[in-house]
């Protein structure tokens, strides 16, 4: 998913810059995923982080559902000793947030 360039700079597009330094602390590959997550690329990466997880992806649109869940945490967290079901799990990023 290409971006046209005003879509850069649009209000909205400007409010997501504010999860840029928690994705720097907690991605070791970050620039890729800031490539892919804001759009100027589009190709599936395997993401380290910092705490040892490690999440392949096919394509570019994945960085944006671990940004919802692991930064913006759109689902919430997640009780110590919880059980969780995630049904419908898409690429199971929020069964591996869960699982940490």
């Amino acid at each position: 998913m290409r971006r046209k360039v005003k879509e850069f700079f649009s209000l909205k597009a400007i409010s997501h810059l504010r999860y840029i330094p928690a994705i720097i602390y907690h991605i070791k590959n970050w620039p890729l995923f800031i490539l892919n997550y804001i759009g100027i690329k589009n190709q599936g990466y395997t993401y380290f982080f910092r705490n040892g997880i490690k999440i392949k992806t096919h394509e570019g649109v994945d960085s944006v559902t671990i940004a919802a869940i692991f930064f913006k945490k759109v689902y919430g967290d997640v009780s110590p000793n919880a059980t969780v079901i995630d049904i419908g799990a898409n690429i199971g990023i929020y069964s591996i947030f869960a699982a940490f």
